[in-house]
């Protein structure tokens, strides 16, 4: 027996997107890789100092670069966030992906072999959750992935999918 179905938007054929945080949750991942670039390199430059006895003169374009490398990131993570959508129609979960390479898929409800939940710490504390979906037969990719719903759409998207 299934949990019953939770108070949601249910299958109105409306086209939805993930919750918007799904872009600062992606930029702080980003962010925390280029913190720990940073600080290696910081490392490496202290240690080359250490070794060779000179005191060389630290340079601001050091920080230029990571400093691109986080801008361009957030617009990928912004338009990634924009060009994903799902739709819950009676029979069927429709997912569209990508700005240059567009992806359609139609997933079949009655084909769905299996639906879960995922939520690490920073979903824990944000209150969001992913949910990967399993296809039997699909051609190409079997696995959809809709990354950060609210927990309560998440879950019962879910409950709705297996019912």
């Amino acid at each position: 027996m299934t949990a019953p179905v939770r108070e949601w938007h249910g299958p109105d054929g409306m086209t939805r997107r993930t919750s918007p945080l799904t872009i600062a949750v992606a930029g702080a991942s980003v962010v925390a890789g280029l913190v720990a670039m940073v600080i290696g390199g910081l490392i490496q430059a202290a240690a080359t100092s250490a070794v060779v006895g000179e005191q060389g003169e630290s340079s601001p374009f050091g920080l230029v670069i990571p400093g691109v490398v986080l801008i361009a990131a957030g617009i990928i993570q912004v338009v990634r966030w924009f060009t994903t959508t799902y739709t819950v129609f009676p029979t069927e979960l429709v997912v569209d992906e990508g700005l240059i390479n567009r992806e359609h898929r139609v997933l079949p409800i009655a084909r769905i072999q299996q639906a879960d939940t995922h939520q690490n710490i920073v979903g824990q504390v944000l209150g969001l959750t992913e949910v990967k979906v399993d296809v039997a037969g699909a051609s190409g990719s079997t696995q959809v992935k809709l990354r950060l719903l609210d927990r309560d759409t998440a879950l019962a998207l879910r409950d709705y999918l297996l019912q």
